[in-house]
């Protein structure tokens, strides 16, 4: 009787704190204080004439970083937003740049105010962008942030290094020799983009678009689209989660592989397509194939001869069509389904190579 009663006095106090903290985010809404949206600075840094070693950012706003031809004759980084007092007093003593002037890094302060009771802080997006006359080149651009969107757009540029923790990775329009993107949880959405790319990628969906330059992408979690990527080589590796590959131009060879998804591909070039768990489609071949999966079905349309096919399932149907003046010596074999298949050529070197452990079979011309 003695806790019961003891409860009811610790509810009727926790209810009472309740109304008190309620009542007091009310005023403070009323009032107008509970959003903090900072206070406004733009801030420039001059840097030498002629090419740029390196530029390297990090903060953990929200971020548009861009490139602009300078109008001026001279060289120069703009950062424009909204920060708390002190981060706006500590940036405005920030000495980023190098003594010669070829090289500036920029490490946004950070208050750890993020979360305050009845205080909302809505700083909204920087802007960092990097002015540079006509003629002069920039050698690296490294951009980071732990949490926080960032978008990285226009650059012309040898190495852009870039990665996130936590929030939305967007890279547009960039021509680059390399460039390594990643992110430990959140999109990535690459497209316009001239570079021998590498993505990495722990949680989240990555959508590429016109993309020209080999591209080798390593994702644990998480779907991938891929359209329009031309290159010499690509390899596509994720642990759990589908891809879709369309509209591809591969000149040596294409990987792509998961444990656990489908997968979809419509790409000139050599095919290994690969999956644990899951089924794959395949059209528009026009060079060797190589298709496997556990379990699940394949389907694939080739439009050219090629010398080399090779198709394998534990246990699912198998859909082969080959153009009608396909020649090749035919291998087939299921353990537990029909086989339909052309009659194999005598005078040729193309081999088709068909196995179902459980399923049925098809090839049709």
């Amino acid at each position: 009787m003695r806790k019961r009663h003891l409860s009811s006095k610790l509810f009727f106090a926790g209810l009472v704190l309740f109304i008190i903290g309620a009542i007091g985010v009310a005023l403070t809404m009323k009032s107008g204080d509970m959003i903090e949206k900072g206070e406004s600075l733009t801030k420039e840094w001059d840097l030498a004439n002629g090419d740029i070693s390196k530029i390297a950012f990090s903060s953990n706003h929200d971020t548009l970083v861009e490139w602009k031809e300078s109008t001026n004759g001279k060289n120069y980084v703009e950062l424009k937003g909204n920060y708390s007092k002190d981060d706006k007093k500590a940036i405005e003593k920030l000495k980023p740049v190098s003594d010669n002037g070829k090289t500036i890094d920029i490490n946004v302060p950070e208050e750890n105010n993020w979360f305050n009771f009845g205080k909302i802080y809505a700083y909204g997006q920087q802007k960092l962008t990097v002015y540079l006359t006509k003629d002069s080149k920039l050698n690296a651009l490294q951009v980071k942030t732990n949490s926080g969107d960032l978008n990285i757009s226009n650059f012309k540029v040898e190495k852009l290094v870039t990665s996130s923790s936590s929030g939305e990775l967007k890279v547009n329009r960039i021509v680059a020799d390399t460039a390594k993107i990643s992110t430990s949880s959140g999109d990535i959405d690459l497209s316009n983009t001239k570079a021998n790319t590498v993505l990495e990628t722990n949680s989240g969906e990555t959508n590429i678009t016109k993309l020209t330059g080999d591209l080798e992408l390593d994702g644990s979690s998480g779907d991938v689209t891929a359209n329009g990527i031309k290159a010499k080589n690509l390899k596509i590796a994720i642990s759990s989660g589908e891809i879709e590959f369309t509209n591809g131009a591969v000149t040596e060879l294409a990987i792509l592989t998961t444990s656990s998804g489908d997968i979809s591909a419509h790409s000139k070039g050599e095919l290994h397509v690969e999956s644990n768990s899951g089924s794959i489609e395949v059209e528009g071949v026009t060079n060797n194939l190589t298709a496997n999966t556990s379990s699940g079905d394949i389907e694939a349309s080739v439009v050219e001869t090629v010398k080399k096919i090779q198709m394998n399932t534990n246990s699912g149907e198998i859909d082969l069509k080959l153009p009608t003046d396909f020649k090749a010596i035919y291998e087939t074999k299921s353990n537990s389904g029909s086989i339909k298949v052309p009659t194999s050529d005598t005078n040729t070197e193309n081999r088709v190579t068909v196995k179902s452990s459980s399923g049925d079979i098809t090839i049709e011309k």
